[in-house]
């Protein structure tokens, strides 16, 4: 990874004592400019680009907002599901930071030569719950391979689309262990990304979803009926990387994602620190 400027070292020093000072989201301060604001004779306002996994957009964006206002650069974001952003990526989309909820995109992208292997950080782990309507009240489940989960979800289980969203990557491999695939044949709807299965439960269209548990706690207008045991599925972790050719100040902001601040941001949005290999 290309070093740091001093200045612009300096200057994410400054903007960590402030994350770990405030309660983000934070209020503009008055002396801080806006972003396109007259400075004087100042060029204009950098501007990177940021694509991150639905599923980390609360801690993304408050962390980008916190960045900008103290350093002054404009931070465009796209936020889909890993699969979807590592293809426009390695397609040629202008990028220069990606974060992934799981390896097998960075890993893409290590192939197609668009980041460097060298450069992925782990940043945050996350947990697998069952979700359903607020207003429902349905029985518990239990994860053993002779309950029969049909009897929890009479219709339509809401999850990932495994082959593009990495929460539904982690959701098959729970059914796959515990022999409910075959069970549930015909009553997955399979979603865009997490927060489009957060939103089909929300609303009662499906019995069930199964999403992180951050994004569970998002919304007043689901509750967690379970979260399912680590040992069903291999272990949640989301990455970032600059993507190759990214200007100082995206790999300065990789180094706030990677920090005691910004791990801290992410657990306030329900998300734990980085898996250890025992998990």
């Amino acid at each position: 990874m290309n070093s740091i400027p001093l200045h612009l070292k300096n200057r994410i020093l400054i903007s960590l004592s402030f994350v770990l000072s405030s309660a983000l989201p934070c209020c503009r301060s008055d002396d801080a400019p806006a972003l396109g604001a007259s400075r004087g004779d100042a060029a204009p306002v950098e501007t990177m680009q940021l694509f991150a996994a639905s599923g980390t957009r609360t801690p993304v964006e408050a962390l980008c907002d916190d960045y900008q206002r103290r350093i002054g650069i404009r931070i465009e974001r796209n936020y889909a599901s890993s699969g979807t952003l590592a293809r426009q990526i390695a397609g040629g989309a202008q990028a220069d930071i990606f974060v992934s909820a799981n390896r097998q995109w960075m890993d893409f992208l290590v192939e197609k030569k668009r980041i460097n292997k060298d450069d992925v950080s782990t940043v945050a782990g996350n947990a697998l719950v069952f979700i359903e309507k607020k207003t429902a009240r349905g029985d518990a489940l239990l994860f053993t391979p002779d309950f029969d989960i049909r009897s929890r979800a009479k219709e339509k289980i809401a999850i990932g689309d495994p082959a593009y969203v990495p929460v539904g990557k982690y959701t098959d491999e729970m059914f796959q262990t515990l022999g409910w695939a075959e069970k549930l044949r015909g009553r997955l709807i399979l979603a865009q990304d997490v927060s489009a299965v957060l939103r089909y439960t929300a609303l009662g269209e499906c019995d069930l979803g199964v999403v992180y548990r951050s994004e569970a706690l998002l919304s007043d207008k689901v509750r967690i009926v379970a979260e399912v045991p680590r040992r069903l599925h291999d272990p949640i972790a989301f990455y970032a990387s600059p993507v190759r050719g990214a200007p100082h100040s995206a790999i300065a902001f990789l180094d706030l994602l990677q920090s005691d601040a910004g791990r801290a941001v992410f657990e306030r949005f329900g998300f734990d620190g980085p898996p250890t290999e025992e998990q």
